[in-house]
């Protein structure tokens, strides 16, 4: 059978389909809400065709004063040359089935603007590599290399790896409070359903207090009925996991393996599992 690109880069690229829609549906329900989002949320945001063309449709009738709603979106979708005569009606009407709070919605809207943070991140990371590459040989060599806001797990391997000696990025925190718990064996989202039963620790190598004390399914649950705690959490183990890969980087490089550390742990830090 044929591999489909399309279908192909949609599993692979960051991207949140149940976020996407929840969005979307609460705008066509909420007036109140439509402002916040359109603060918050451009068009490329939206990593869905179908969902980023609506989004277009309702951003430009945003900024043209006009009434956002089930009755005038399809209209103007007919005029952007975006209406699917047999689909687009079905599935504004199932976008319009989800029901949210207020407060949640902006919990979605983050999610999205996340997601879309992540694959602009992937898109530039490979030019970001080319300038550490090209300006590396001219740098002082008693002085610092500090790379300003970097990055994923997979990142840091890779500046390390061009020279680079100091990192600082809100993502170890930021992508906690998210769900987003980083192990040696991949990035974990702890929203998934997959962890409802799971009685392993975040990380099974890590000895951090939260994976000492809880488990996955634990920290899932805190995450569904929306306990602070399991943000807390997820911080913690976040700040002591990047902590010991770095201090699991020096060793290495002390030790002269560090090419070796690369190659062995380069595929699965940067995964989501």
């Amino acid at each position: 059978m044929p591999v489909d690109v399309e279908d192909l880069m949609e599993l692979q690229m960051p991207h949140s389909v149940s976020a996407e829609q929840a969005v979307l549906g609460a705008m066509l329900v909420n007036e109140q809400c439509i402002p916040q989002v359109m603060e918050r949320l451009r068009p490329e945001d939206f990593y869905m065709r179908q969902n980023r063309e609506l989004y277009q449709v309702m951003f430009t009738m945003f900024n043209r004063f006009e009434t956002i709603d089930v009755v005038t979106v399809p209209d103007r979708m007919k005029q952007a040359g975006v209406y699917d005569e047999g689909a687009t009606l079905p599935y504004l009407a199932q976008l319009m089935g989800v029901t949210l709070t207020a407060a949640s919605v902006m919990d979605y809207v983050e999610m999205v603007a996340d997601k879309a943070l992540l694959r602009r991140v992937g898109e530039t990371a490979g030019e970001m590599y080319s300038v550490i590459e090209a300006i590396e040989p001219h740098m002082p060599k008693d002085k610092i290399r500090y790379l300003m806001g970097v990055g994923t797990p997979a990142n840091l391997l890779e500046a390390v790896r061009r020279g680079v000696d100091l990192f600082d990025c809100v993502m170890p925190t930021r992508n906690a409070r998210h769900g987003h718990a980083f192990t040696m064996e991949g990035c974990r989202n702890m929203l998934n359903a997959k962890y409802t039963l799971d009685e392993a620790p975040l990380d099974e190598t890590c000895d951090c207090p939260v994976c000492r004390r809880f488990t996955r399914a634990y920290i899932h649950h805190l995450f569904k009925a929306g306990e602070m705690l399991a943000m807390r959490l997820t911080v913690m183990h976040n700040l002591y996991f990047y902590n010991h890969l770095l201090a699991k980087i020096r060793d290495a490089l002390d030790e002269g393996r560090f090419e070796a550390f690369y190659k062995e742990n380069i595929e699965t830090v940067g995964r989501r599992i």
